[in-house]
């Protein structure tokens, strides 16, 4: 028979043997290494690489956005992201979803692009109406959607769920 304590040992001994030497290969140690701070900005750095990539590919405008026709801090932060994108798309196509005063907002947005940002007027397209890339047909959501029902998979796993979600009806 084997015996448990001899294996338990070894294993421990191995893995210090293993650890060692990947400290003595790299020259780091990464238990005593480790900066929260370093791991706190890159996932900051992701964060705001993300929420850049988001604002570049809705690009639409709305009523929000406007205090009157002019930009409100949020329209400008919303450009300021899309211009940080580093995936930058030439030109910078900007919608506007708006109801009414649409050539003073158009201005405005027009005019922060080139006097903030520094663009040349063909470095941006200001396009009216929500942007079309962001629409998205329900049915094929819809089709599946009972697919995304789980409690029929439960109910026979013993977990006291009912099975009966209550959201499927005859097909």
């Amino acid at each position: 028979m084997f015996n448990v304590k001899r294996i338990g040992a070894a294993n421990v001994l191995a893995a210090l043997v293993l650890v060692t030497a990947c400290e003595q290969q790299t020259g780091r140690n990464y238990a005593t290494n480790w900066n929260p701070d370093v791991e706190s900005q890159q996932r900051a750095a992701l964060s705001h690489s993300q929420e850049a990539a988001g604002a570049r590919d809705d690009a639409t405008l709305y009523a929000d956005h406007f205090d009157a026709t002019a930009l409100s801090s949020l329209g400008t932060a919303k450009l300021d992201m899309m211009l940080a994108d580093s995936h930058s798309k030439n030109p910078i196509i900007v919608y506007l979803d708006v109801p009414t005063d649409v050539e003073a907002r158009q201005t405005a947005v027009s005019h922060y692009l080139m006097d903030h940002a520094g663009l040349k007027a063909s470095q941006f397209q200001i396009t009216l109406g929500a942007n079309p890339a962001t629409y998205n047909p329900s049915a094929v959501d819809l089709k599946n959607y009972d697919k995304t029902d789980t409690a029929a998979d439960m109910s026979g796993s013993g977990s006291g769920s009912s099975g009966s979600s209550g959201s499927s009806t005859g097909h």
